[in-house]
């Protein structure tokens, strides 16, 4: 069997923290998937952006900041802000 790497790091830290694999079991039962970002839908994220904020992501990564490290964080702001709206909802 194959692991990808989310599930060996889920498992180490199953592993460190000594959880019962069983609450694990129940808890992700519960829990709704995380939906990946589309790049469209990450486009329109930064379109709406005012200006400023705009050109915040864009001096960061041009003064050095890892392009994966900025757009991980675009991706967590689009997730929540999609999460604030569909509490609205």
């Amino acid at each position: 069997m194959i692991c990808s790497p989310k599930t060996i790091g889920r498992r180490a830290l199953i592993d460190l923290f000594d959880i019962d694999s069983d609450l694990v079991a129940a808890a992700a039962s519960f829990s709704d998937p995380i939906r990946q970002a589309s790049n469209e839908d990450l486009a329109q994220a930064i379109e709406s952006m005012p200006a400023a904020r705009q050109a915040g992501f864009l001096k960061r990564i041009v003064l050095g900041d890892s392009p994966s490290v900025v757009i991980a964080e675009l991706r967590r702001e689009l997730r929540s802000s999609a999460a604030n709206f569909a509490s609205l909802s």
